[in-house]
């Protein structure tokens, strides 16, 4: 028997003793993350009295238990694990290091004198043995990404820490990992709290009304399906018939409400709203009819509205690719919300002009939300301060004073001749002209003054074939970087879709302006030979003088391509930045 007794004491101190767990769908409107685990009943050891020694891992709901040999009955919520002496020592000495590793600075201070710290609530408390005195607990506040620290506060002492936040993380996989492993180290995870940098303090500091930033959690339907895709759920059985799984806010979503709450109390201009999709459906759709945009182009996503505009900000644009792994799985990113959050608000608080869309000949409608409409490019154009308005060229005869910009996205019939001499006039006065083509329907609207300033289409029913790509027809851009305006354009990845090749044709020496070729398909061996699928034209002389440019493709900035491709609407806006200048 006490062979038996011994053998069952055992196996009970394996890493991940659980009894019945039942995981729940957490869907939390909140970022402070509680364990994914519940216990229920609680896993049971042999018999036998108290272990010695334990650490104890503590959130709002929930308790991780970890003791060296045997435990009696644990909490009603939570889990229980004994692991070996030895291991139990390993445990001890990385939770004690962290109070030993760092120690209270100036930016655990300023944390805890701030607003938010003052309010803030421990998220998560170790306790632990302490050597000389009945134990001590490590208060775990929150993280603050800028300085990349984990505020904590040591309860023996009450002294602020700023403890190195890869170091929590790690401490927190180890215990984690007591648990079955579920969910990672992201198990114990904190709110966020953000340190506002000079440069968005600056742009909160222009505004002169309300600003109401909205962040939007995106389906958890979504996460469940690309998560099963990629066999990354543990499920556990709740009775013969049902299986839950976990389910937390993804990490970049959380880290956009720290910034949007940090928005807040830096301003108190700034009025902020946090909709959960798991639990506010409902809310979440009121509020895309409120806005007028369709609700798949605002989830997992952080929503401006400033002066009658919007700025929608997808979570791909608060992420920044780091170099070394593709934007997939197990791709290295770095959250820039607050880089991207400046740029954003440039675009609201600045007044750049009025573009008008050419219409009544088959042009994409920048009021048309369908697949092929260009609402969305419209929509972002409006948060980067431009103003858009339609234009029937053939009513209206000529094209008008205000105009900042006009606008031909891919006609797909041919112009009239009364149209043709609108654009033209407005071209020489100094105009700035935008032209979309649209292969294979061939239609070059403006082609005489497009060859007057050295820009043709010599086939322009026929799309540029990229051998190795799937389709062939798509094709990533690469920049002329050189050229002083387009290096300061947006250098995310920009994709073509059935481009037309542009030829470009050096003018005259004694010329007034000079013709760009500004894009070709990136990978080119040659770039000289390469195909030209973006060209410009620009006097050579400072000051007001006619501006033109010609995009070999309008698919790509399709309200289609753009919910996959935001980068090629930053690129159009860039663009016409330059154009408008």
């Amino acid at each position: 028997m006490a062979k038996e007794r011994e053998a069952t004491a055992r196996r009970g101190a394996g890493l991940s003793v659980v009894v019945y767990p039942i995981i729940g769908v957490l869907a939390v409107g909140n970022l402070v993350f509680a364990l994914l685990f519940f216990l229920n009943p609680l896993a049971g050891g042999p018999a036998g009295g108290p272990s010695g020694r334990k650490i104890e891992v503590r959130t709002p709901s929930r308790l991780l238990r970890v003791g060296e040999g045997l435990n009696a009955e644990g909490p009603n919520a939570g889990f229980e694990t004994r692991v070996p002496g030895e291991e139990f020592e390993e445990k001890l000495k990385l939770l004690v290091s962290v109070t030993r590793a760092t120690r209270p600075g100036e930016q655990a201070a300023e944390f805890f004198q701030s607003d938010a710290g003052r309010e803030a609530k421990p998220a998560v408390v170790f306790e632990f043995p302490s050597r000389g005195s009945g134990g001590d607990a490590l208060e775990v506040y929150a993280i603050d990404l800028r300085h990349q620290a984990a505020y904590c506060r040591l309860r023996s002492t009450g002294e602020d820490l700023a403890v190195k936040l890869d170091l929590y993380q790690k401490l927190a996989a180890e215990l984690a990992q007591l648990a079955g492993g579920v969910a990672g180290g992201l198990s114990l995870s904190v709110p966020y709290t953000m340190s506002l940098g000079e440069a968005l303090r600056s742009r909160l500091a222009k505004l002169q009304g309300p600003l109401t930033v909205t962040t939007v959690s995106s389906d958890p339907r979504q996460q469940l399906a690309q998560s099963l895709s990629m066999g990354a759920l543990r499920f556990q059985p709740v009775d013969g018939s049902t299986l839950l799984v976990p389910l937390r806010l993804p990490d970049d979503q959380a880290k956009a409400r720290g910034l949007a709450d940090a928005m807040a109390r830096a301003s108190d201009k700034v009025k902020v709203q946090h909709f959960d999709y798991a639990t506010q459906a409902g809310e979440v759709r009121q509020f895309a009819r409120a806005i007028a945009r369709p609700l798949a182009e605002i989830e997992d996503c952080v929503v401006l509205q400033y002066a009658g505009r919007v700025r929608v900000l997808r979570g791909t644009e608060l992420l920044v690719r780091e170099e070394g792994g593709p934007m997939s799985l197990g791709a290295q990113t770095r959250f820039e919300g607050e880089r991207a959050m400046v740029q954003a608000l440039d675009g609201l608080l600045s007044e750049r002009g009025l573009l008008y869309f050419a219409e009544g000949h088959g042009e994409r409608r920048a009021v048309d939300r369908r697949g092929e409409g260009l609402s969305q490019l419209a929509d972002y154009l409006g948060s980067r301060g431009f103003r858009s308005a339609p234009l029937d060229l053939a009513a209206a005869k000529a094209v008008p004073n205000d105009c900042q910009v006009l606008v031909l996205a891919g006609p797909r019939k041919p112009l009239p001749a009364e149209a043709e001499k609108a654009i033209a006039a407005h071209v020489e006065r100094g105009g700035r002209l935008a032209v979309l083509l649209d292969p294979p329907e061939g239609v070059v609207p403006a082609a005489d003054t497009l060859k007057r300033f050295g820009i043709a289409a010599p086939d322009p029913k026929k799309a540029i074939q990229i051998a190795s790509n799937e389709p062939p027809e798509a094709m990533r851009l690469e920049l002329d970087t050189k050229l002083d305006f387009v290096a300061k354009w947006a250098r995310g990845a920009t994709v073509f879709y059935t481009a037309a090749e542009l030829a470009v044709t050096p003018p005259a020496a004694d010329a007034a302006f000079e013709v760009l070729r500004i894009a070709w398909p990136a990978g080119a061996e040659d770039r000289a030979k390469a195909p030209c699928v973006l060209a410009g034209a620009r006097p050579k002389a400072a000051g007001k003088g006619p501006k033109l440019l010609v995009f070999g493709d309008v698919d790509a900035f399709s309200n289609q391509l753009l919910r996959e491709l935001p980068t090629n609407a930053q690129l159009f806006s860039d663009a016409l930045g330059w154009l408008a200048e």
